[in-house]
C-alpha cells in the first residue's frame, strides 16, 4: 500500500504540530493546509480500499482504482514539496499564492472522483489499518546465533566434508539452491563452527562476490579479509596472486565465496587457480543459485581441489515452515483455529524459510484472528514471480508494514543490489526525507527500531555480527545487506519512483518523461550526455562514477532534492549549482579529491546530514556555523584538516561528530563546549590532540566519547564528572595517561569502559567499584597497581 503510506506521511505533515514547528509562517495559508488535511483524514478509509482494489484481478474497476491511487499519490507529494518549500523559504510563497491554491483544487477533484467511483464499500475493512497502527516492540538478537529448521541431512552431510584430518585434498564445495532457501545461512553454519581437532582452519575469509564479478576485486576482498589490509584497488592480478600465496603459503584455510553468479569456464578457472595455494585439508564452500556454476567449478577445478558432489537445498516441508512462523506462547493444543490458519499460511511459503520468516514475523506482530485471515487470504496478483512465489510471500508481509516503514523499505531500493548499506546513514536518509518523524533529539533511536523491525523480518542483515542497541542513539557504524529477492520486491514496490542504470543501457530519454523520486546512476558515462534530470527528483545516488563529469548547473533545475550522495563520483569540486538546493538535508561528498569548500555552503540551510569523510579537506568554511539545521556531520578520515573554525560552535543542532583519525588536529577550540546537544563524538585517532578544553563539561547528553589512540593526550581532568548521560568512553591506547580523575566515578550511566593499552596508567580512582560497569578492559594496562582495592566490595 505504497500511496496509502505516501499519503498518510503527507497528512502528517499538514497536522497542526507540523504548522507550529514552521512557526505559523505565511497565516493566509492555513485554511488551505486544514482544509486538505480534513479531506487526507476523510479520505483513509477510502484509500485502503482502493489500495486492495488495485491488487485485483484486472477489472475495469481495478484499473480504475490504480489509476486514483496514482493521481492521489502524485498530489500527495506536491502537497509535500509545498510544504517543505514553505518552511525552506517562505519568501517564494509570497511571490506565488497560486500555487497553494492549485494543489488544493486538485484535491477537491480526487476527493469528488472517490466518491463518483464509489471506492467505498460496506465490506471494505479497517483491520489492516488498525493493525498498523499498533506499537512496534524492538527486535534485538545476536547475528552470530545461526538458526536453521531441518536441514539436518545437509549439515551432517557437509560436517563430513568439512572434518580436516590433514591428509585430505583441498575441496571446493558447492552449496546450490534457489534464492531465499537458506544457502548463506548454511555457509553461515560452516563458517561460526567451534574450533576443534577436526574443524581447525589456520585462516578463514568470508567473501561476498555477487552477479558483478570481478575477478580483482574477489581477490582483493579475499587477502583483506584473511589478513585485515584495506583492498587493494587498481592492482594487476599478478601483484594479488603473489600476495595471496604469500598469506596461504603452508597455512589451512577455509574460504567462503558467498553467491557466486559467474558461469565462464574460463573465468573460473582464472578463479581456481588464484586459490590454489594453501595447504591439504583447505576447503572453499561455494553458495550459488546455479547448477551450472558448481559443475564448472567441479571440471575447472580438478586438477587443484577435490571434486565434491553439490549439496542441493530443497523446499523445507509445511511443517517446518510452521515451526518457524508460530509464535513462541501459542501451542499445539491452543487456539486450535490459530493454527488451522497459520499452518494454511504455512503452505503459502512454499518451503521457503526466508518467506517464512517475514511473514512469522508479521503474524507475530498481529497475533489476531483477523490480521491472520486477511494474510492467508491475501490477493496478490500484481508481481511477476519466479516458481517458488517466493516474491508473492514476501510482498504479504511487505503489505502488513506500517505505512511509515514502507515508505523506508521502498527507499531502499534506490542502493544497487549486493552493496553494504551503511546502517547511520541510511538511517540519516529516512530523516532527511521526513519518513520517520518525533523529537530532533529522538530520531536516531526511532529509525533503529526500523532498522530492528526489517531485521526481524528478514529484510535487512547484519553483516558483521553486531548486537543492534536501542538505548544508545549512535554507534559505531556497521554495514547491512538486502538478500537479492527481497531487493527485488523494494525496486518492484518502488516503480516508477525509482529510475536507474546499471551502466549497459542508456535512458536518456526515460530520465526526461519518468517523473521519478528516486535516481540512482551506477555508470561511467558524462552527464552531459542526458538532457536533463528529473525536476521532481527527491534522492540522488551516484554509484561507481569516477569518470563522470558533472556540469556546474548539473542540479538546476532539482529544486525539491533532498537527499545527494556524490560518494561515487570523482570531482574535485561541488558544481555550484549544489549550493542552490534550498530543500537539501542530506549531502554526501565523502572520498571525494576536494581541499576546499566555499562559503555559499551556508546557502544550504535545511542541510540536516553533511558526510565529508576521507577527503582531502585542509580547511573548513569560516561560515560553517550557519548551518543551524545540521545534525550530524562526519569528517572521519580528513587526514589534512588541521583546525575547526571558530564558528563551529554555532551548530547549536549537532547531535553526531565523527572526527575519527584527522590527525593533524592538534587542539578543540574552547568553544567547543557549546555544542551542547552532542550525543556522539568520535575523536580516535587524532593522535596529535594533546588536550581537550574545559568547556566539554557542557556536553551534558554525551552518551558515547572515543578518545582511543590519542597518543599525545595527557591527561582527562575533573570535567568529565559533569558528562552525566555518559555510556561509552573508550581511551584505548591513550599512552600518556598516567591517572584518571575521581569524578569519573560520578558517571552512574557509565556501561562500558576502555582503558586498553593505556600503558602509563598508574591507579584508578578509589570508588570506581561502585559504578555499575558492564565491560572494563584493562588489558595491557601493565603498572595499574590499586586494582584490587578499587573493586574491594565493602
Amino acid at each position: 500500500m505504497k500511496a496509502g503510506a505516501i499519503v498518510k506521511h503527507v497528512a502528517g505533515k499538514l497536522s497542526q504540530t507540523a504548522w507550529e514547528r514552521m512557526g505559523g509562517m505565511l497565516w493566509n495559508f492555513k485554511g488551505d493546509f486544514q482544509n486538505m488535511e480534513d479531506k487526507m483524514v476523510t479520505l483513509q478509509v477510502v484509500l485502503s480500499y482502493a489500495d486492495k482494489r488495485s491488487r485485483g484481478r484486472g477489472t475495469d474497476d481495478d484499473a480504475l482504482a490504480q489509476h486514483w491511487l496514482k493521481k492521489y499519490k502524485s498530489v500527495a507529494y506536491d502537497i509535500e514539496d509545498a510544504m517543505d518549500e514553505l518552511e525552506g523559504n517562505a519568501t517564494i510563497w509570497k511571490r506565488s499564492p497560486s500555487k497553494m491554491r492549485s494543489i488544493r483544487l486538485q484535491l477537491d477533484s480526487i476527493a469528488e472522483d472517490a466518491n463518483k467511483f464509489n471506492f467505498l464499500s460496506s465490506s471494505a475493512s479497517s483491520t489492516e489499518q488498525t493493525n498498523n497502527e499498533r506499537g512496534r516492540e524492538t527486535y534485538i538478537g545476536a547475528r552470530d546465533d545461526i538458526q536453521m529448521v531441518g536441514r539436518e541431512r545437509e549439515k551432517k552431510h557437509i560436517l563430513k566434508l568439512l572434518q580436516n584430518h590433514g591428509d585430505k585434498e583441498k575441496s571446493i564445495i558447492p552449496i546450490v539452491g534457489l534464492g531465499g532457501l537458506g544457502k548463506t545461512t548454511m555457509a553461515k553454519f560452516v563458517y561460526t563452527l567451534k574450533e576443534s581437532d577436526e574443524f581447525r582452519f589456520d585462516l578463514k575469509a568470508w567473501v561476498y562476490v555477487s552477479m558483478d564479478f570481478k575477478l580483482e576485486k574477489v581477490i582483493s576482498d579475499t587477502i583483506s579479509e584473511l589478513d585485515g589490509r584495506l583492498p587493494v584497488k587498481d592492482a594487476t592480478l599478478h601483484y594479488l596472486k603473489s600476495q595471496l600465496d604469500k598469506i596461504l603459503y603452508d597455512k589451512v584455510y577455509l574460504i567462503v565465496l558467498d553467491d557466486l553468479w559467474e558461469e565462464s569456464v574460463h573465468t573460473l578457472e582464472e578463479l581456481v587457480t588464484m586459490l590454489q595455494s594453501g595447504k591439504k585439508g583447505s576447503k572453499i564452500v561455494v553458495t550459488t543459485r546455479s547448477e551450472k556454476v558448481a559443475s564448472t567449478l567441479s571440471v575447472v577445478g580438478s586438477s587443484h581441489f577435490h571434486t565434491v558432489e553439490p549439496i542441493k537445498l530443497e523446499g523445507l516441508s509445511d511443517d517446518e515452515c510452521w515451526s518457524i512462523m508460530k509464535p513462541k506462547n501459542l501451542g499445539d493444543d491452543q487456539i486450535t483455529d490459530f493454527v488451522d490458519i497459520g499452518k494454511e499460511i504455512a503452505k503459502q511459503c512454499n518451503g521457503v524459510p526466508l518467506v517464512a520468516k517475514a511473514l512469522g514475523y508479521v503474524m507475530r506482530k498481529n497475533c489476531t484472528r483477523e490480521a491472520w485471515l486477511e494474510i492467508k487470504d491475501s490477493n496478490i496478483m500484481d508481481i511477476k514471480d519466479d516458481d517458488k512465489g517466493i516474491l508473492k510471500g514476501l510482498l504479504r508481509s511487505y503489505h502488513h508494514m506500517p505505512p511509515q516503514l514502507k515508505l523506508c523499505f521502498m527507499y531502499c531500493s534506490i542502493f544497487p543490489k549486493s552493496r553494504d548499506i551503511d546502517h547511520d546513514s541510511l538511517i540519516q536518509q529516512w530523516i532527511a526525507l521526513g519518513f520517520i518523524q518525533g523529537p530532533d533529539g529522538q530520531l536516531q533511536k526511532i529509525g533503529i527500531e526500523y532498522i530492528n523491525e526489517f531485521l526481524g523480518m528478514s529484510f535487512l542483515n547484519i553483516l558483521t555480527y553486531l548486537t543492534v542497541s536501542s538505548t544508545r542513539s549512535f554507534k559505531p557504524t556497521h554495514s547491512l545487506r538486502m538478500h537479492d529477492m527481497v531487493h527485488d520486491l523494494a525496486r518492484h514496490v518502488a516503480s516508477n519512483e525509482l529510475s536507474y542504470t546499471d551502466g549497459t543501457e542508456n535512458i536518456n530519454t526515460q530520465w526526461v518523461k519518468l517523473n521519478c523520486n528516486y535516481l540512482l546512476l551506477n555508470q561511467n558515462k558524462t552527464l552531459s550526455t542526458y538532457i536533463a534530470l528529473p525536476t521532481n527528483v527527491r534522492a540522488i545516488s551516484f554509484r561507481e562514477c569516477d569518470k563522470l563529469q558533472l556540469p556546474q548547473q548539473a542540479f538546476s533545475h532539482t529544486l525539491y532534492l533532498r537527499i545527494l550522495d556524490m560518494s561515487g563520483c570523482h570531482v574535485s569540486k561541488l558544481p555550484v549549482s549544489v549550493y542552490k538546493l534550498k530543500l537539501l538535508r542530506y549531502l554526501d561528498a565523502s572520498t571525494l579529491p576536494i581541499s576546499n569548500l566555499p562559503k555559499s555552503l551556508n546557502l544550504l540551510l535545511n542541510l540536516q546530514t553533511l558526510i565529508l569523510s576521507n577527503t582531502s579537506l585542509n580547511t573548513l568554511p569560516t561560515n560553517i556555523g550557519n548551518l543551524q539545521k545540521l545534525q550530524y556531520f562526519n569528517l572521519l578520515g580528513c587526514v589534512s584538516l588541521c583546525e575547526l573554525p571558530i564558528s563551529f560552535g554555532n551548530l547549536s543542532s549537532l547531535l553526531f561528530l565523527n572526527l575519527a583519525s584527522c590527525h593533524e588536529l592538534h587542539t578543540l577550540p574552547e568553544f567547543f563546549g557549546r555544542l551542547n546537544k552532542l550525543q556522539f563524538l568520535n575523536l580516535s585517532n587524532c593522535y596529535k590532540l594533546h588536550s581537550l578544553p574545559e568547556s566539554c563539561s557542557q556536553l551534558h547528553d554525551l552518551a558515547h566519547l572515543d578518545l582511543s589512540d590519542c597518543h599525545n593526550l595527557e591527561e582527562i581532568t575533573d570535567w568529565i564528572g559533569n558528562l552525566s548521560k555518559l555510556e561509552y568512553l573508550n581511551m584505548s591506547s591513550c599512552s600518556k595517561v598516567q591517572i584518571l580523575p575521581d569524578p569519573l566515578c560520578e558517571l552512574k550511566m557509565l556501561k562500558r569502559l576502555d582503558l586498553s593499552f593505556c600503558i602509563k596508567l598508574e591507579h584508578l580512582p578509589s570508588s570506581i567499584g561502585d559504578l555499575r560497569i558492564e565491560t572494563l578492559d584493562i588489558e595491557g594496562c601493565f603498572f595499574l597497581r590499586n586494582l584490587q582495592r578499587a573493586f574491594l566490595v565493602s
